[in-house]
């Protein structure tokens, strides 16, 4: 393979709720066209899989994707104005690696997205000053909207027209609408022909329309949400099979099928297309839907199963959930075990924002009496929310969470031993007398209890080499050879 070309895409919906989205998706893309390159079949054996894993593990190591064997790897990430935190430390980190001098990333976002404050922005400074650093090689490239010759062009070639003066007031019209935005000026026309207002004349075998007409009968496109609602309603069937819903989606451009060894993964075509069909539910009525969405998916699941898809699970349950007073115990103590399983899963991608939103959301679906009722999980969420604090720097809510465990007496000291272990890492990086004093009082629950002076340290150890001493004495010259030697203190 002489190199990879694969496109991420980051969502509206999942921005929150599933960490290094844009990243995975375009490294299952490399992974599934590497597949492809060894010739394997959708219907491929078992041992023909197998075969071609372990080439693959073999040629990009089983530590990760070794990009080094690839001679050329371009990764477009789009709709970067909805990247997580975790991705951008991880692309971050990836692009400053001097060894993967092989990788290109193109990152796609709107320009109206990049405010001082957004995440694109944090994106925009970080590889700036790599750049300055002289780490990498950053070159930005800002797409404008079409004049009215581009304009004019586009619609030349859709119409098989070969005269440009035929079609410059059409253009300029369309220009006007559409504000130059390619995606706008698309929907526009495909409006003008489902509407009748551009139509194929057979009898003079040419496209017209009326310019006056459209002038008067439609209205300047600022935001492709109002364009394409109506484009939307045509999916609004009543038992109509998922096939058939499908088939139209995909006609009307709405949805497109996914590449891949799975047939039915689409994806909305456009992000403003899923905005326009998300504003066709009432704002009061979108999260409940969602919710109900959620835990269909959810039943359709087996236990191995749900892992797979926690991310999208919760995405959809905990907005509606969270505000909800109408939930039972088992509804709660549920979503509190399925953002458990999140945390756990978004900590050992290293994904901290995500993990302390998940531990966050499972702490408060906990009922009352939690701490005795559900033991485990309890001390889980408030185990991993003292770690993720601390990780964090968070001071303050790291010893909140703390306290709550060490304040719970029918805790055993192993149950506790984690909770010790971030307090004594964060004040490690500060504060060592504190780090030290915390480390001691895990200790002595342990039974191991060490004099705190200078004083009584120093007679203490005196007393034990006595000790040691006299114990010595009692064993002959062949007991003391015998002993095991020391390999660590």
């Amino acid at each position: 393979m002489r190199g990879v070309f694969a496109i991420g895409k980051y969502d509206l919906q999942k921005q929150t709720a599933q960490p290094y989205l844009g990243v995975v998706s375009a490294c299952q893309e490399i992974v599934r066209k590497i597949v492809d390159d060894g010739n394997a079949s959708p219907d491929a054996s078992p041992e023909t899989l197998d075969s071609i894993r372990a080439d693959l593990l073999n040629d990009l190591g089983h530590e990760g994707l070794n990009l080094l064997h690839l001679p050329v790897v371009v990764m477009a990430l789009d709709d970067v104005q909805w990247v997580d935190t975790a991705s951008i430390e991880l692309v971050s980190d990836l692009l400053a690696d001097i060894e993967v001098a092989n990788l290109m990333i193109v990152f796609l976002y709107r320009p109206d997205d990049n405010d001082s404050t957004s995440l694109v922005a944090k994106l925009n400074n970080e590889l700036r000053d790599k750049e300055s650093k002289k780490i990498l090689k950053l070159m930005k490239v800002e797409v404008g909207r079409l004049s009215e010759n581009d304009v004019n062009s586009i619609i030349l070639d859709l119409l098989s027209m070969d005269t440009c003066s035929a079609t410059m007031d059409l253009a300029a019209l369309c220009c006007r609408r559409t504000g130059g935005n390619v995606f706008f000026l698309l929907a526009f026309l495909r409006m003008l022909k489902d509407k009748g207002y551009l139509k194929y004349n057979f009898g003079m075998l040419k496209w017209t329309w009326k310019l006056e007409e459209i002038e008067s009968e439609t209205v300047a496109t600022s935001n492709v949400i109002h364009s394409r609602r109506k484009d939307l309603d045509v999916l609004k069937f009543e038992k109509v099979s998922i096939e058939d819903f499908l088939a139209v989606a995909q006609e009307e451009g709405i949805l497109e099928l996914l590449t891949g060894r799975n047939p039915l993964r689409y994806r909305w075509t456009h992000d403003s297309i899923q905005e326009a069909a998300e504003s066709l539910i009432p704002a009061n009525e979108s999260l409940k839907l969602k919710y109900d969405v959620g835990k269909q998916l959810l039943s359709g699941l087996s236990e191995s199963e749900i892992g797979n898809y926690i991310f999208v699970i919760l995405g959809l349950l905990n907005p509606f959930a969270l505000n909800a007073n109408t939930l039972s115990l088992d509804e709660r103590i549920q979503l509190a075990g399925l953002n458990y399983l999140a945390a756990i899963r978004s900590s050992k991608l290293s994904s901290i924002s995500s993990t302390s939103k998940f531990v966050k959301c499972g702490i408060a679906f906990l009922p009352e009496g939690h701490w005795h009722s559900h033991t485990v999980l309890s001390l889980g969420l408030f185990t991993i929310a003292t770690e993720v604090k601390g990780a964090q720097m968070h001071e303050h809510a790291m010893n909140l969470y703390a306290s709550e465990v060490l304040s719970q007496d029918h805790l055993t000291v192993l149950d506790t031993l984690r909770v010790y272990r971030a307090q004594i890492q964060y004040w490690g990086l500060s504060n060592n007398e504190k780090s030290v004093e915390l480390c001691l009082a895990a200790l002595s629950q342990l039974g191991c209890r060490f004099p705190r002076s200078s004083f009584f340290q120093t007679v203490s150890l005196i007393f034990c080499l006595l000790k040691h001493k006299r114990e010595l004495k009692k064993r002959t010259i062949q007991e003391v050879s015998n002993l095991q030697a020391v390999t660590s203190i």
